[in-house]
């Protein structure tokens, strides 16, 4: 039987208006986090809003996609 390593959390991340590189975007906001293998991300999820948004709601919702999303990986990757 495989073991796992134990995942270090990949926190979300926020970035508000202007902190977005594209000028047309200063007035939304991008949730984000990152999912993978425990070793590498593989990719983002990512969740684009209004400034004014529930921002609790937002990080929940992307860290439990992305964790879900994390565990599928892991299992296609030990099956192999």
């Amino acid at each position: 039987m495989a073991t796992r390593s134990r995942r270090v959390p990949r926190r979300p991340f926020v970035r508000v208006g202007r902190e977005l590189e594209n000028p047309a975007l200063q007035h939304v906001a991008l949730v984000g986090a990152c999912y993978g293998l425990s070793n590498r991300a593989l990719g983002t999820v990512g969740l684009l809003g209004p400034v004014r948004m529930d921002y609790e709601k937002a990080i929940r919702s992307v860290r439990a996609a992305a964790h879900e999303l994390s565990r599928f990986v892991e299992d296609v990757y030990a099956e192999n």
